[in-house]
């Protein structure tokens, strides 16, 4: 796997040290886990296997994952592997572990969809209870924050909601 254009894969345990039978040097480009991964076998099986030949299939993956959710090129796609993984020490080699969910994370710049329902106006009365209702999609939705400010851009209303999930409809009723 030191050919130049080859991709080159150590395996680590399951505690995120390196695998005593992996190899390693400065030619390894990451680290995924490869020791007791439950894979297909012959007849129709699963059996619990160990060694490289089970991490690389991890790194594939998830740049198939990424390639297929981004228009990313080769060099801009390991870089943002790489500054996204987790060092792990191959006696004195470190070596980027792949952590896939912080690489789509640092990739994502597509802003949540998010439509306010209700008031249809978006007119609202300061002086009354007021109901918002909001829909908000986005493939990693965690919380949200509606802000109500005046004509005078005087921030009037404040409010975090947690979310979860892809989408959410998020319900505000304000008090006055």
């Amino acid at each position: 796997c030191a050919y130049d254009n080859v991709i080159c894969v150590s395996s680590i345990e399951d505690n995120n040290l390196s695998s005593s039978y992996s190899n390693y040097g400065d030619w390894v480009d990451f680290a995924a886990p490869g020791t007791t991964i439950l894979s297909t076998y012959l007849n129709d099986n699963y059996v619990s296997l160990s060694g490289t030949s089970m991490a690389t299939p991890m790194v594939s993956g998830a740049i198939g994952l990424i390639r297929n959710l981004f228009v990313i090129n080769q060099s801009d796609l390991f870089s943002h592997l790489r500054e996204n993984g987790i060092l792990v020490n191959y006696s004195n080699f470190s070596i980027p572990r792949i952590n896939i969910y912080k690489t789509l994370l640092s990739l994502d710049k597509i802003s949540p969809s998010v439509s306010l329902q209700f008031p249809f106006n978006n007119t609202i009365s300061v002086n009354k209870s007021q109901l918002f209702s909001c829909n908000a999609s986005d493939w990693q939705l965690e919380n949200s924050t509606l802000i109500i400010w005046n004509s005078s851009d005087n921030i009037l209303y404040t409010i975090f909601k947690n979310a979860s999930g892809i989408s959410y409809e998020i319900n505000y009723k304000l008090y006055n």
